[in-house]
């Protein structure tokens, strides 16, 4: 049953996501990259730079914090925010792994 807040999709299997290995997935049309840290967290950010739109999903990730491969911009996972400027900011989305499955929540 969906929630007011939106749909829970399953978009990948856990297995699917190793740390520092990001996996890009198309969730109606929205590119997303899903993003396992060190620590084991799972963090799914919008997969497009706010820079030049470059692929952030195919980056580095270190620590806590994912590269663009275009331009070298990094943005924490946790936020979502440029390290260097505030401002700047990728979207993201809910994700939660449920029975071996990573869902990932839309906006309603």
């Amino acid at each position: 049953m969906p929630d007011a807040a939106g749909d829970w999709l399953p978009v990948a299997k856990s297995e699917d996501v190793q740390p520092h290995r990001p996996l890009v997935v198309d969730v109606q049309d929205i590119p997303i990259a899903l993003v396992r840290t060190d620590d084991g967290a799972l963090h799914a950010v919008q997969n497009v730079c706010p820079h030049r739109g470059g692929p952030v999903g195919e980056g580095g990730v270190k620590g806590n914090v994912v590269t663009c491969p275009w331009h070298a911009w990094t943005f924490d996972l946790s936020t979502g925010q440029h390290t260097r400027n505030p401002g700047v900011r990728l979207r993201l989305f809910d994700v939660r792994e449920d029975g071996g499955d990573i869902l990932v929540r839309l906006p309603a």
